[in-house]
C-alpha cells in the first residue's frame, strides 16, 4: 500500500540500498526497490515533507526536490540517442545515460500524505543545457510521504518490459526555481548505480491458430528447388513449408509463431532438417526479434 508508512515486513522482499554519503539537511538514509508483474515500487528513507517545511535555509535554494533517475532500458554504453548524463539541478554526473526522471510533486502532497509524481523524459543536450520534457503526471496516490517516501511506477511509463534492465539513482536537491541548473544537489544515492533486472513475467494469450497443409509451398506457381546441399531435404521438397501459424499477445508484445515442416541446417546446428519454430516478436518499440527453436 502506497501510504508513506513502512509497515513491518512490507518491504522485506525488496532490494535495499544504503546511502552512506552525508546529504546534510536533505539526507537520504537508504532506499528500497521492488516490483510486481506491472509496476516498480520504491521506498526512500529521507527527510520527510513536514521536516523539510520546518527547515530554514539561508540560501537562494529553498525548494526541495526528490527525483529518481532511470537509465535508458538495456543501454550497453553511453552512446544512446536522446539521453542525459547529469542531474537536473546540480548538474552532477549520474554515471549512466538517463532516459527518465520521476520526481515527487511536493505541491500536491495532501494531509494524508498522498501525492503525485511527475515523469520527465530526456531529450539530450541542446546548447549548454540538457533537455528534460514533462510527459505525464501520475494520479493522486501514486506516491506518498509520511514516515518515508513511497512510489509506484508502471513499467511501461519508464520503457520497461520483461527481461529488460535499467539502472537507478535517487537525488535529493534544493532548488531556486524550475530552471535547469538552478539548484544544488545534496545527495546522489547510491554512489554506484543500483541495477534492476526484470524477470520474464509475460503471460501469453493465444488469439489465433491456423493449420496449413504440407506440400503447398509453391503457392499458385511452381519452381525448382536449388541444387546446393544446403537446401536438400529428406523428402525432396517441403522446404520452409509452413504447417501451423499461431498469433498470441502479452501485455507488452505480440508474437507470431510459424511452424515449418522442414528447415535445412544452414546454421550448422547439430541436427539437420528438423522441425523448428520461427518466433517473430513485435514489441511496442516496433522492433522485430526472430527466434528459432528446435
Amino acid at each position: 500500500m502506497i501510504d508513506g508508512i513502512a509497515l513491518p515486513g512490507e518491504w522485506d522482499g525488496a532490494a535495499k540500498y544504503d546511502a552512506a554519503v552525508d546529504g546534510g539537511d536533505f539526507d537520504i538514509e537508504n532506499f528500497y526497490v521492488g516490483y510486481d508483474s506491472s509496476n516498480i515500487f520504491m521506498r526512500i528513507d529521507s527527510v520527510t515533507a513536514d521536516e523539510l517545511a520546518a527547515i530554514s535555509r539561508s540560501s537562494q535554494y529553498d525548494e526541495p526536490d526528490l527525483a529518481i533517475y532511470f537509465m535508458q532500458p538495456n543501454a550497453v554504453n553511453f552512446n544512446e540517442v536522446e539521453t542525459n548524463f547529469r542531474t537536473y539541478y546540480g548538474n552532477q554526473i549520474l554515471g549512466f545515460p538517463a532516459k527518465y526522471m520521476v520526481a515527487i510533486d511536493f505541491d500536491t502532497v495532501r494531509e494524508d500524505g498522498r501525492a503525485k509524481w511527475n515523469l520527465f523524459e530526456a531529450r539530450g543536450k541542446s546548447g549548454d543545457n540538457e533537455q528534460w520534457v514533462l510527459i505525464s503526471t501520475s494520479s493522486l496516490g501514486s506516491c506518498a510521504v509520511d514516515e518515508v517516501y513511497e512510489f509506484v511506477i508502471p513499467w511501461a511509463e519508464i520503457g520497461l518490459a520483461p527481461r529488460y534492465t535499467t539502472r537507478i539513482k535517487v537525488v535529493s536537491s534544493w532548488a531556486g526555481s524550475l530552471s535547469y541548473g538552478d539548484g544544488e544537489d545534496m545527495e546522489i544515492a547510491p554512489p554506484a548505480p543500483a541495477e534492476l533486472v526484470l524477470p520474464d513475467l509475460e503471460e501469453w494469450v493465444t488469439l489465433l491458430e491456423l493449420d496449413d497443409a504440407v506440400g503447398d509451398e509453391t503457392g499458385d506457381g511452381d519452381y525448382t528447388y536449388p541444387l546446393a546441399s544446403d537446401f536438400a531435404t529428406d523428402s525432396g521438397g517441403g522446404l520452409w513449408d509452413a504447417k501451423k501459424v499461431t498469433v498470441r499477445q502479452s501485455a507488452w508484445n505480440a508474437q507470431f509463431i510459424i511452424e515449418m515442416d522442414e528447415m535445412t541446417d544452414i546454421w550448422g546446428l547439430p541436427t539437420a532438417s528438423v522441425t523448428r519454430l520461427s518466433k517473430f516478436t513485435l514489441t511496442k518499440e516496433t522492433r522485430l526479434m526472430v527466434r528459432l527453436k528446435c
